[in-house]
């Protein structure tokens, strides 16, 4: 069972890039190896060879308070709850999972032009592209570090 857990939090902690010396994906300390990295579909997308110069060991690992780490990253992670309609003919609502707090949100058009600019609080969003050529939009929102980018499309 603590083999399962070290493992789960090596992938939590590589799964949102917060690769910190704790773990090189299941390399252990002090060794080297080679890594695959694999896209949705299970698709071979990267090779690396890693050398773990880590003195840490999987003991470590077993100290970390696993339901503490999953909460710190859920808040750390900006999410988009639903956005819809999507396709629409005008009106679009955005809902997040935490509230923006003077959060920037853009709509941008394919060519990258900035439709709405506007600063946003709140977890409800919405606006109105009904003024707006038919076609694919972007919708940019950014709270500090955190960036989130999603496709809409208007008929």
């Amino acid at each position: 069972m603590k083999a399962f857990i070290s493992k789960m939090i090596c992938l939590l902690i590589t799964a949102f890039s917060l690769f910190s010396g704790l773990c090189a994906q299941s390399l252990p300390a002090g060794s080297a190896g080679i890594v695959y990295t694999y896209d949705g579909a299970g698709n071979r997308t990267k090779v690396e060879y890693v050398i773990n110069n880590t003195t840490s060991d999987i003991q470590t690992l077993n100290k970390i308070d696993t339901a503490a780490l999953a909460k710190k990253l859920n808040e750390q992670v900006l999410k988009v709850d639903a956005l819809y309609p999507n396709p629409t003919t005008g009106q679009i609502t955005v809902r997040l999972v935490k509230p923006l707090q003077n959060g920037l949100v853009q709509i941008m058009d394919v060519a990258g032009h900035v439709v709405i600019n506007t600063t946003a609080n709140g977890s409800m969003l919405n606006y109105d592209l009904s003024r707006f050529a038919a076609g694919v939009y972007f919708l940019h929102i950014e709270q500090g570090e955190q960036k989130i980018t999603m496709k809409i499309i208007k008929r």
